[in-house]
Order: structure tokens, then C-alpha cells, then sequence
């Protein structure tokens, strides 16, 4: 027994000795890990978008030849400064030149043809005019030759009585007969001269028609020459190449004796960007960083010619159409920048930040501060966080929503909504609260449910605020969506040194990030604080 009772003891002794020794050899390993600090400190932080552009003149023009020829004379080249309406190049102006002499005299050509048609006109009018005196002087035999053979008729009419009694003779009575047989053919003879006076004067009347329709054609032939003269004088014109705007020419694509052929298609000649005073950067934004961007929002970027100089602009137009470059849709965002010094040039690479969210001066740490887990062996538990926990942000409880009334008085605030608006608001919390509390009253309503939920009745709520909204108002309320996401917060720990080098936790909220640093608060938080950001190898 008492052989017992010593192996027992030593036993106890020597796994005493062996616990103190491997405690010692964990103390000495943790007293020599050596560790990377960074300080937290009180800095601008702002959220932003990457992306790449290209920079360009705001106005850019391309002058081009409306007619073909040889590049006769240049008298512009690279970075000329130019005004509205500068000769900037000659074309060959000899084929055109006789091009408006032939026009000319094509159009002198047809006037004189007019005159002739014209001097056609006033004879057919006199001879018209002769027609009408001759149909009105057959009309006028026509009376006389009538009357003439009315009185040898009557006359004969009282002879023949007069025959047959015997008081005149035969020969008298004859010779009547033949007055009035002359008579009735000389009414005859002029009525034919009358119808073929008439016959005259129509054809004359034709001819006068005919007359004006050809001095018609002839102003219209001379109105068509006229036209051809005016096309052919602008050709000419179009030899003169002329600048459209005041500028610099930012491109040349010809040179002296070279052919300019235009076709369908005027060929360029010259790029004149109208002011580089001011530059727009157009950068493509991925459809996941696209809803996040808003006109107006502020805008750096950086060219290679320039690597220690940031330039500073702002998001002007954002455009609807997308691009798919393998399978990756991307959109056309254009920034405006101020190019005062005419420092930048159009064709620079750029690299474009455009910033969402900026805060300044707030406490911040470097991102490897919050990413730094210490080992089991070598931290402590503090604070309330367990050092054995996971160090990384991770998301933060859920908070407690605002009541009804408290959230339809921000929105109030925020939206300048009416009387009617905010009844209409009251009624839908309304009757979520209701779905909400008849959801949870049943049997089966587990974190699964919850969660999903919660999504229902945001989606819901969202839909039913819109739906009373005003265009302006459903703009404002989009904004603010955007920005509580951009501030939505994470939980996290950052990791001190104590004085027995034992790493120590520390709970933080953290906020935006800039990609190098993040905002973080909490309690024991001060600026030049020493946190870990890693250990030394």
C-alpha cells in the first residue's frame, strides 16, 4: 500500500513538473512572437467606383469635303488654333470653275430662248387680234348681204301680183328674180367668209396658248438653269475647305496633291476639338456598381503623364444603353473635368474614382486590422469578445425597427409628403404590422420564415411608398435608399497589445471603406492607438 501511495505521488510530482514546464515554454513562445501595428487615426474616407476612361474634348468635330478633287493648298496642320470660318485647305477649283461657265452660259442659252418665246407670243396675239377684226367683218357683210337679199325678196313678192295683171312686164319681173338669186348667193358667200373667220380665230387662240406654255417651259428651263448655276457655285465654294467652330485641330488625314474622293460618304480631313478648356472623361461602369452612380456625384481620375496629380470632375450623364463585352455588361458613364492649364489631351488613359459616400475625419483603422486573428495560444479574452471567436467583420445583430409613426415622421421630413400622403403611408404600416403578427402567431415560424419575412414585407412596403409618391419625391426616396445601404454597418474586432504581450480584443462597428482603410467606433477608441495588423515572420 505504501508502495502505492508513493508512485501516486510521484505521479502527481512529475506531471506538476510537466504542466509548469510547458506553461513556461508557451509563455516564452508568446513573449517572442513579435507583431505588425498600425495606428488608428482620424482621416477623409470616402466610398467610391473604379473604372478606366478615355479622355475627350466635350465638342468634337470632323471636317470633311462635300465634293471630290486634289488637296491643292493646307493652311492648318496639328494644334492649330482656328475661328469660325478660317480657310484651313484649298481643293483644285479648275473643273469646277468650268463647270459654272458652262451654267452660265447654258442660263444666258435659255433666256434668250424666253425672248423668242416671248416675241412668239405677241404675234400670236396679233394675229389673233387680226382674226377677230376679220370674223367681226364678215358678221358685218353677213347684215348687209342678209338685208340686200330681204329687199330683193320682197321686192319680187309685190311684182309677181302686179306680173299677173299685166302692169309690168316679164323682163322686169325676171330681172328681179335674178336680183334676189344674186342676193341670196352673196348671204351665202359671206357666211362662209364668216365661219372661216371664226375657224382663224380659234387657231389663232391655240397658237396663243401654245405661245404661253412654251415661254412657261422657257422660265422653267431658265429656273432650272439658274438652280444648276447656284449647285454649281456651291461646289466651287465647297473647294474651300473652312473651319465650322473656333478651335484646335486635334487631326490631320491628308496632305498636299492627295485625291479626295466623296461619295456617299464626305471623307475627313480635319478633328477640331471646339474647347479644351474643358475635357470629359467617358469610362464604362460594371452593371453592379451602376445603380450607386448619380449624376452630379463628384469624380477624380489620374493620367499616366501626370501619375502624381490628381485631376478632380463630376458624373454629367449616365447613359441608359448598355455594352456586352464577353458576357460582362458594362455602362457609359461621362465625367466632365476642368482643363483650364490644357494640361490633359484627348486620347489620355485615365483612372476614375467616382465617390458615392465621403466622410471626414472620422476614426479609422487599416483593413488588416480587422482581417488579423491572433492564435488560441497567444490572446486573451476582453471586452466581450472571445479570443478563440472568429476576428473579420462579421454582421452585427439586427436592430430594432422604428415604429410606425416614428418612421412615416423621417419620411415626412425627408419627402416633403402631404396630409393625404401620410394618411395614405399610416394605413399601409398598418397593415403590415397586422401580417406581421398574424405571421408570427403560428405554430411554425422559424429563423427561415422570419428571414424571409422580412423580405416580403421590405419588398411590400417599398412598392406601397412608391405607389404615392410624385416622380420627384420617388427620385428622393431612391437616393435615400441608396445611401442607408451605403452606411449600413458591420461588426468587427481589431486586436491590441497588452503589457504581458498578450493580444487583446476589441469590439467595433466598422462603416465605409476606401479600400485601404475603414471607419470604425466603439468604446476605448482613440486616435494613435496601437492595433495588430499582423505578425512578424
Amino acid at each position: 500500500m505504501r508502495k502505492i501511495l508513493v508512485v501516486l505521488v510521484l505521479v502527481i510530482v512529475l506531471t506538476g513538473f510537466g504542466l509548469w514546464g510547458m506553461q513556461k515554454i508557451l509563455n516564452q513562445k508568446v513573449t517572442q512572437i513579435q507583431y505588425r501595428f498600425a495606428k488608428v487615426e482620424k482621416r477623409d474616407l470616402a466610398n467610391s467606383v473604379s473604372s478606366t476612361g478615355t479622355l475627350s474634348a466635350v465638342n468634337t468635330v470632323e471636317v470633311g469635303s462635300e465634293t471630290s478633287g486634289q488637296i491643292m493648298e493646307l493652311l492648318a496642320d496639328f494644334n492649330s488654333q482656328v475661328r469660325k470660318g478660317d480657310i484651313i485647305a484649298r481643293l483644285d477649283p479648275d473643273s469646277y470653275q468650268a463647270l459654272v461657265r458652262e451654267a452660265e452660259a447654258e442660263l444666258t442659252l435659255n433666256r434668250a430662248k424666253l425672248l423668242t418665246q416671248k416675241a412668239a407670243v405677241e404675234r400670236c396675239r396679233a394675229d389673233l387680234q387680226n382674226a377677230r377684226a376679220k370674223l367681226a367683218s364678215a358678221r358685218a357683210q353677213i347684215k348687209k348681204a342678209r338685208a340686200s337679199f330681204d329687199n330683193a325678196l320682197r321686192e319680187l313678192e309685190r311684182n309677181r301680183p302686179l306680173l299677173a295683171k299685166g302692169i309690168i312686164s316679164k323682163t322686169l319681173y325676171d330681172a328681179g328674180e335674178t336680183t334676189t338669186a344674186e342676193a341670196n348667193a352673196q348671204l351665202e358667200q359671206v357666211q362662209a367668209e364668216e365661219a372661216a373667220a371664226a375657224s382663224q380665230v380659234a387657231s389663232s387662240q391655240a397658237s396663243l396658248t401654245m405661245a404661253f406654255a412654251q415661254v412657261k417651259e422657257a422660265e422653267a428651263q431658265i429656273d432650272l438653269k439658274k438652280a444648276t448655276l447656284d449647285k454649281r457655285r456651291v461646289d466651287l465654294d465647297n473647294t474651300i475647305i473652312r473651319s465650322p467652330v473656333d478651335g484646335v485641330i486635334i487631326e490631320r488625314s491628308v496632305d498636299v496633291g492627295q485625291t479626295v474622293a466623296a461619295s456617299l460618304q464626305a471623307p475627313t480631313l480635319f478633328t477640331i476639338a471646339q474647347d479644351l478648356s474643358r475635357m470629359q472623361v467617358t469610362t464604362s461602369v460594371d452593371e453592379a456598381d451602376i445603380g450607386r452612380i448619380r449624376e452630379g456625384q463628384p469624380a477624380y481620375f489620374a493620367v499616366d503623364a501626370f501619375g502624381n496629380r490628381r485631376f478632380s470632375g463630376q458624373v454629367t450623364q449616365i447613359r441608359k444603353a448598355g455594352k456586352t463585352v464577353q458576357n460582362v455588361v458594362t455602362y457609359t458613364v461621362i465625367v466632365s473635368a476642368d482643363n483650364s492649364d490644357l494640361s490633359l489631351m484627348p486620347g489620355m488613359t485615365a483612372s476614375v474614382e467616382i465617390e458615392i459616400l465621403k466622410k471626414r475625419q472620422v476614426l479609422a483603422v487599416a483593413n488588416a486590422a480587422l482581417s488579423f486573428k491572433p492564435s488560441r495560444a497567444g490572446s486573451a479574452k476582453a471586452g466581450g469578445v472571445d479570443a478563440s471567436a472568429d476576428a473579420g467583420a462579421q454582421e452585427g445583430p439586427p436592430k430594432r425597427r422604428a415604429d410606425p409613426e416614428e418612421r412615416l415622421r423621417r419620411l415626412t421630413e425627408a419627402l416633403d409628403l402631404t396630409q393625404a400622403q401620410q394618411d395614405s403611408l399610416q394605413e399601409v404600416f398598418q397593415e403590415i404590422g397586422r401580417k406581421m403578427r398574424t405571421a408570427r402567431q403560428g405554430s411554425e415560424f422559424g429563423p427561415d420564415d422570419r428571414r424571409a419575412l422580412r423580405d416580403k414585407v421590405r419588398k411590400e412596403t417599398q412598392a406601397a411608398i412608391v405607389k404615392v409618391l410624385t416622380p420627384e419625391q420617388r427620385q428622393r426616396y431612391e437616393r435615400l435608399s441608396e445611401e442607408r445601404k451605403e452606411n449600413r454597418v458591420q461588426q468587427g474586432t481589431i486586436w491590441r497589445l497588452r503589457d504581458d504581450n498578450v493580444p487583446v480584443g476589441i469590439p467595433v462597428t466598422a462603416g465605409i471603406s476606401d479600400g485601404s482603410y475603414t471607419e470604425i467606433s466603439g468604446k476605448d477608441l482613440e486616435p494613435g492607438m496601437d492595433v495588430i495588423i499582423g505578425m512578424l515572420k
